[in-house]
């Protein structure tokens, strides 16, 4: 389940529609239900029909993220940037710690595997650009 508040037009989630788990974007929020697009189609869920998509790094490069060699990581961790935009898991094993940072903004370090839709929203939140 997703939270109803961490839910924003463009996020990508999954849903199930008949036992099936699909990809959608949200495409419109109403006080309850959430509008997600799949396939062209547009459906009507509560926040609890909708689950988060753990990041990958498939996601990451869908996003325009590139690798990169960061001395920050020294070998041992991951680093990702889109402009000014880095994002880095200090432990390339380990993606329940990741630490994001853009220039001009506070750094974010979170303790937890990130989904799709909440790294959306802090993207959006240190850039002020929306990444769909």
């Amino acid at each position: 389940m997703i939270p109803h508040n961490e839910v924003h037009n463009g996020n990508w989630v999954q849903i199930s529609v008949d036992g099936q788990q699909m990809t959608g974007k949200v495409a419109r929020k109403s006080v309850e239900m959430i509008g997600v697009a799949t396939e062209a189609e547009l459906g009507w869920y509560y926040p609890e029909d909708l689950n988060p998509i753990l990041l990958t790094e498939d996601w990451l490069g869908y996003f325009h993220l590139e690798k990169f060699d960061d001395p920050q990581v020294d070998g041992t961790g991951l680093a990702y940037k889109k402009g000014l935009f880095h994002l880095f898991y200090p432990d390339k094993n380990d993606k329940s710690h990741v630490i994001m940072t853009c220039h001009g903004s506070h750094d974010v370090e979170l303790h937890h595997e990130l989904s799709v839709n909440e790294f959306q929203n802090k993207y959006h939140m240190m850039t002020k650009v929306f990444v769909e």
